[in-house]
Formats: C-alpha cells, structure tokens, sequence
C-alpha cells in the first residue's frame, strides 16, 4: 500500500494572494503597480498564459504578509467556475504576485517534486468528484484554506516523484503544440475556401 502524506507536511509555505480590498481606489494619489496571475491566467491546460497576466495597482505599501510567487510555485484556483492548476516553470523577469482567488503551493523541494505536485492536483481536477472541490451555493468553487493542507497525497520516492512530473509535464506540452497545429489547420483551411470562391 502506497504511503500518504499531508500538503502541510511537504510543503514549506501555503497562502493565498492578494485580496481585491487591497486594489487602489479610482484617484488615488500614490499607486504602485505590479504583475498579478489571477484565475485567467491559468490554463485549462495546467499552463501559465503570460498574455493573461494582469496589472494590480494599490496605494502605500504591501503588508508583509503578502508573497511573490518563485520558480517552483504551484497555483490552484479556490474560486471561480472551473479548478485549474498550474506551475511556475521559470522565474519572472519582475515580481509577480499572485491574486486572492488562487492558492499557493510551495514545496519543500527536499521532500516533493513540484511538477509531481502539480501533476497530482491536476489528476485530481479532473476527476468528476473529489472531496477537495467544495462549491458555494452558486456553484462557483468555495476550497477551503484549512482543507487544503490537509490534503493526502501518495508519498512516493523523489526518483519516482520526478519522473511523473517529468513525463506529465512533457504530454501537457505535446496536447498544447497539437491544439496550435489544429487551430492553424483551420484558419489554413477557412482561408483557403475564402480564397478559392473569390476567384470564382
């Protein structure tokens, strides 16, 4: 039987990103402005979209509590419609912070792999039931904070750990390449009738 383990056991740090009471208020005098991944960024893909990064503004300065993400972060979505979850694979060329609606997972690395990590949650954001993805009354995501460390999940050695993150990270890439070849398939496609029935 496979051995499991808590999130707050391998993971060094857990939180949540910037709430929006901290957005600066139309005619602020003093504003400051940074990255921020929000819900959009993340793919249904498990990828972070840099074109959905979005700018955050606010006046004085950032509590203390409030972390920027690293290379190596895990993100998953708590609220909105659809859980997603994605990794920072490379670090940003500016502090970049993560919103309020997104949970933050960062591994201890001497006990897990991130991408074994992320390919866990992942698996798991798949699946049509699991006891993690609570829903409000309006059925947008409601996942608890409290609940979240208290995750299981199987506890495997790191040679072992690697090499599904390794190999779920390498499908991801070949679905999004294959999705970019379908679409421009198509636009090749539209075009060419376009063009054909032109010179008709």
């Amino acid at each position: 039987m496979i051995d499991t383990i808590s999130l707050s056991e391998v993971c060094e740090q857990i939180f949540t990103g910037l709430p929006p009471r901290l957005k600066a208020l139309p005619g602020a005098a003093v504003l400051t402005s940074f990255p921020l991944i929000g819900i959009r960024a993340i793919t249904s893909d498990g990828q972070l979209d840099i074109q959905q990064i979005e700018e955050f503004s606010f006046e004085g300065k950032l509590p203390k509590y409030i972390r920027s993400l690293v290379q190596g972060d895990v993100l998953m979505t708590i609220r909105g419609s659809n859980p997603k979850a994605a990794i920072v694979e490379s670090a940003f060329n500016e502090t970049t912070y993560p919103s309020g609606n997104l949970a933050v997972l960062r591994a201890d690395q001497s006990k897990i792999v991130p991408s074994y990590l992320w390919s866990y949650l992942s698996n798991a954001f798949k699946q049509d039931y699991h006891p993690l993805l609570t829903r409000a009354t309006t059925q947008q995501l409601s996942i608890r904070m409290a609940d979240l460390t208290k995750l299981k999940i199987p506890y495997i050695p790191m040679n072992k750990q690697r090499a599904i993150g390794n190999a779920t990270l390498a499908l991801r890439n070949a679905v999004i390449t294959q999705k970019k070849v379908v679409a421009q398939s198509e636009k090749t496609f539209v075009a060419f009738l376009a063009e054909t029935f032109c010179k008709l």
